[in-house]
């Protein structure tokens, strides 16, 4: 029996996204899709929790909409802000601040999940995993 960790612990906090809906999961190819918009595999929590749901409609974008949300953030900050593509951003606070997963050193994303605040444009660890994260935003400690 398959245990699917994230769309159970999205589940858990129904009650805390009245506006969100869980969405079936992300279609196979549109996980390849947005894997070869970011030149890289996407890491291996992010890629797990869209083959459980594709977005919660609240806090965790779908897969079309990490793709359209970093090419946007993209075509924005990248004059300003260089580092900007060095992000995958797979959510937002509401406020126009995005988390998501940085690359390392070696071109891969690690686990640890950053803010990055849009008006100073700093980035900062917040969570050292994609359900650590979850778990945190929902429960208010982030």
């Amino acid at each position: 029996m398959v245990i699917d960790m994230y769309l159970e612990i999205v589940k858990k906090y129904e009650n805390e996204r009245p506006y969100g809906k869980i969405e079936l999961p992300a279609d196979a190819n549109k996980i390849k899709e947005v894997e070869k918009y970011f030149r890289s595999p996407l890491p291996t929590d992010l890629e797990k929790l869209l083959t459980e749901l594709n977005g919660d409609g609240y806090l965790l974008f779908s897969a079309e909409k990490i793709e359209e949300e970093n090419q946007m953030l993209t075509d924005v900050w990248s004059d300003t802000f260089l580092d900007i593509s060095k992000f995958l951003f797979f959510a937002e606070n509401g406020c126009g601040d995005y988390y998501g997963y940085r690359k390392n050193e070696n071109g891969n994303y690690g686990d640890e999940i950053y803010l990055w605040e849009h008006e100073t444009q700093e980035s900062a660890t917040i969570a050292a995993s994609l359900l650590e994260f979850i778990e945190q935003y929902y429960e208010g400690k982030i």
